[in-house]
């Protein structure tokens, strides 16, 4: 276990089997999904986009040294947001919701969303 808080949006594979209740197989895939739709927002965020972490393991998590640190993304899109009249958000791409989306706002076909045509998770329809 961690001895300080552990970033979940920075974090490694290794780092993040080091947090009590994280196996190699919940590493990897918090890591990959981050690197598909970018930075966690918040402990929920987690928990909604991550499958086999729901609220409970999201708290357990918590308690055992994962955050989710605000501040600046690593390695994400905001290049040019320092700049005067500059948008911090990217423009959504052509025919479709921008990435990261959810609910009513994700591009949606046959119920489900965009992503990897994936059905959205429970209490977004």
């Amino acid at each position: 276990m961690p001895t300080r808080a552990l970033d979940v949006n920075s974090a490694t594979i290794e780092q993040l089997r080091a947090v009590r209740g994280v196996g190699p197989k919940t590493a990897e895939t918090i890591v990959k999904e981050r690197e598909r739709g970018g930075r966690f927002e918040s402990m929920e965020d987690l928990s909604d986009r991550v499958r086999g972490i729901g609220s409970r393991r999201a708290q357990a998590l918590e308690a055992a040294g994962l955050r989710v640190e605000s501040g600046a993304p690593s390695g994400g899109f905001r290049g040019d947001a320092g700049r005067a009249g500059a948008s911090a958000v990217p423009p959504s791409p052509p025919g479709g919701a921008a990435p990261g989306r959810r609910g009513a706002e994700a591009s949606k076909e046959g119920g489900k969303d965009a992503r990897n045509g994936r059905q959205p998770p429970r209490g977004t329809r």
